[in-house]
């Protein structure tokens, strides 16, 4: 067992925080690149909910980066779970095919969603081409993995700039040709990760040492026990994000809510770069009681920091700068995002304890305690809806800070809960071991 020290923990986290970092400014070149298009409003309007409807359809290959670093040791383990997640993104194809090629699109856009017709359309061939995207981002998450358990995180941080200047050089350099900004914006997102994908794949495959003549045996019972609440827990997490805005939109000043919610967003969402690769440290270290105490000072340094650093911008007149000048909002704006804003400067510490209980979960082998604290948030976050639908005395953007607040703390507790009361996996021939590769 090899002790972490704070040194080898920054130097794994530094990466993947940067990484998460140049991944914020995916969707601001992305709107860049759109806006330049002609009938840009109509096709910013289109690639926002196709994007919306990607995200959900995404979600079960998200947590094949997280299986990855706690499964990958060695060949045997790489192959079987990289047979899995083929299986898994070969049947969302599918089912992006089965929706978004036929007219089960009209019934899903105009009837359940209430998309307006021009715009629903206006998404249909961008989605068609985000049909193939889980696929390399399943791919580039497998391989992700497998570099951050081997602790050679710098890979990914200069795999993310690649991917972002070849999505540049798609939006701007006029090699896809198309007066659709919706089509382009997808065909930048799919070539620009297909590209990252392949860039972490060689290095990742070389980590794993020469390849064996024989894989063993494939417990597929273990593994997908094992990845489905992973991938359930994901979907949740997505399902979370419409409640919370159609409570936004049904409090008090409900219109001038949803107007100012995006603002209070932008404000806490620059932490959450840099919080989500904690999961990532965490799984990847986390192998004895003694590194988990340290990892865990290192997670509340991390995320107090964040904190204070929102408490600060919030609590002050950095904050009247920002809607002024950087964002340009209205008084009355300003009004409903302040106190929400305020109440969201708490959600780094949060997130950052939430990523701690998850990462001994999912390190562990107790995936479905994971699903279970999802769900708890995801509990709270429909009670408040239905207090804000029945009752609504907070504006929306102040109960959509709470909503994501006390979602949040819900989640924590029900993961430190259920990391204290679960008894951990018995080992069986079929359980991948999950020590730690140093």
């Amino acid at each position: 067992m090899t002790p972490v020290s704070w040194r080898s923990l920054l130097a794994l986290y530094v990466p993947l925080m940067l990484s998460g970092l140049l991944m914020t400014l995916e969707a601001p070149l992305i709107v860049a690149g759109i806006a330049r298009q002609p009938a840009a409003e109509l096709f910013l309007a289109a690639f926002g909910v196709a994007f919306a409807i990607a995200l959900i359809y995404e979600a079960p290959v998200i947590m094949v980066l997280e299986a990855s670093i706690a499964l990958t040791d060695g060949w045997a383990a790489y192959l079987r779970l990289r047979r899995a997640y083929l299986l898994l993104g070969g049947a969302l194809t599918a089912l992006g095919i089965a929706v978004f090629f036929t007219p089960v699109y009209d019934l899903l856009t105009a009837h359940l969603m209430g998309i307006p017709e021009p715009i629903a359309r206006a998404a249909r061939p961008a989605l068609m081409i985000l049909t193939f995207w889980p696929l390399p981002i399943g791919w580039r998450r497998l391989h992700q993995g497998v570099l951050i358990r081997y602790e050679r995180a710098g890979i990914i941080s200069v795999a993310t700039g690649i991917r972002l200047l070849i999505l540049a050089a798609v939006l701007f350099s006029g090699v896809f040709r198309t007066a659709d900004g919706a089509v382009l914006g997808a065909l930048a997102m799919v070539v620009g990760v297909t590209v990252e994908a392949v860039v972490v794949t060689i290095p990742a495959l070389t980590l794993l040492g020469p390849r064996p003549g024989a894989t063993g045996q494939r417990p597929w019972r273990a593994l997908w026990s094992y990845y489905w609440p992973l991938a359930g827990t994901t979907l949740l997490q997505q399902t979370s994000r419409p409640l919370i805005t159609t409570g936004v939109a049904a409090a008090r000043d409900g219109a001038l809510s949803l107007a100012a919610w995006p603002v209070v967003l932008s404000i806490s969402m620059f932490s959450w770069g840099p919080l989500n690769a904690l999961q990532q440290v965490i799984i990847a270290v986390a192998d004895h009681e003694a590194n988990r105490r340290r990892v865990l000072r290192f997670v509340l340094a991390i995320g107090g920091g964040l904190t204070a650093t929102l408490v600060l911008v919030t609590h002050t007149a950095l904050l009247d700068v920002l809607f002024r000048q950087a964002f340009g909002i209205s008084s009355a704006l300003a009004a409903l995002a302040t106190p929400a804003a305020r109440l969201l400067s708490v959600i780094p510490l949060v997130m950052a304890l939430q990523s701690y209980f998850r990462g001994r979960l999912i390190r562990d082998g107790r995936t479905r305690v994971v699903q279970r604290a999802m769900l708890a948030n995801l509990a709270v976050v429909a009670g408040a809806v239905a207090g804000a639908l029945t009752f609504g005395p907070l504006s929306g953007a102040v109960f959509g800070a709470l909503a994501i607040l006390s979602g949040g703390v819900a989640e924590m507790g029900a993961l430190w809960w259920g990391g204290r009361t679960a008894a951990a996996p018995a080992p069986t021939p079929e359980m991948v071991e999950v020590s730690r590769p140093l």
